[in-house]
């Protein structure tokens, strides 16, 4: 998933991390507006209805745990009509399948969607995730509405990743930043260089 592996290279490189959080920004907006759209489904649904039904399309899609498993049942009435001497792969594959969906912690998502203050703030942090992606000056995690950063969170909750990315300073705090510090590079060799008074180039 592309949202994670931004979530991971601002975790790992240091020096490009601002620019790792605005992709991430980016997709997690793209996340947020889709549970926005599914949700315009579950608006006057149960509250257990409303999970059950996020648990189910995280685990298997657009088709459902129902969909999934009539798939799941042509691919292994296919092995057993054309290869009958790999019946016993039947099984194998079945019981992998489950193991797989079973551990997808899709309920994490599922009952952090199915609240229903935030179900109503996606399309909100959706434009304030894309809004602080292309901004000029450059917002880190900590800058962002309560709603963003927990959604933020529970992501990095999904992802196995540690939450302190939303806590950790940023050096390059605008879009110059790395401009910036070339300039300093440039102004502190220059005053290093024998012949100049005060670090001035003298004049041709």
């Amino acid at each position: 998933m592309e949202a994670r592996f931004f979530a991971e290279q601002a975790h790992l490189v240091v020096t490009h991390r601002d620019v790792a959080m605005r992709m991430l920004y980016m997709f997690v907006s793209f996340v947020a507006i889709a549970f926005d759209f599914v949700m315009k489904d579950l608006a006057f649904a149960e509250a257990s209805d409303k999970l059950a039904a996020l648990n189910d399309g995280l685990r298997h899609g657009s088709l459902g745990e129902v969909g999934t498993k009539q798939v799941v049942q042509l691919a292994l009435g296919l092995i057993e009509q054309y290869a009958p001497d790999h019946r016993n792969l039947e099984l194998r594959i079945r019981d992998r399948l489950k193991q797989e969906l079973d551990s997808i912690p899709s309920r994490i998502l599922a009952e952090h969607f199915a609240k229903q203050g935030v179900s109503q703030e996606l399309f909100a942090v959706a434009k304030e995730l894309e809004g602080s992606a292309y901004s000029a000056e450059f917002i880190p995690p900590a800058a962002l509405s309560p709603h963003s950063r927990g959604f933020l969170g529970v992501l990095l909750d999904y992802w196995d990743m540690d939450r302190k990315l939303l806590q950790e300073e940023f050096r390059n705090q605008g879009a110059g930043g790395g401009k910036q510090e070339q300039n300093k590079t440039s102004e502190n060799a220059q005053a290093a260089l024998p012949g100049l008074s005060g670090g001035q180039v003298g004049e041709v």
